[in-house]
């Protein structure tokens, strides 16, 4: 037995597995080499995981605070913690902005 034709279908792929055995195949596939992403990319990558870097916080807060998050998060189709980063940046342009003028 051996790998379908990489130039199947994924619907005949899909039907090869399901009728066909891999125990047999396990560790026979052809290895593929990675190359490398130029040095360009790797820069920009690490410019902005460093612009985007994030501090991990501890908060407490009440149980009905918390669900009510929750409840309007779910709402907006968004995690809460996002919703919660949203809120905490727009309260803090607000309040620099009243600090300014």
């Amino acid at each position: 037995m051996s790998w379908p034709d990489d130039k199947v279908s994924d619907e005949e792929f899909a039907r090869w597995v399901e009728t066909h055995s891999l125990e047999k195949l396990i560790g026979t596939a052809e290895r593929m080499p990675i190359e490398s992403p130029p040095r360009s990319v790797l820069e920009e990558t690490k410019r902005k995981r460093e612009v985007f870097e994030r501090m991990l916080m501890a908060l407490h807060i009440s149980r009905e605070d918390l669900q009510a998050m929750r409840r309007l998060a779910r709402e907006k189709n968004v995690p809460y913690s996002v919703l919660l980063r949203s809120w905490i940046r727009e309260g803090l342009k607000r309040e620099q902005r009243r600090a300014a003028g």
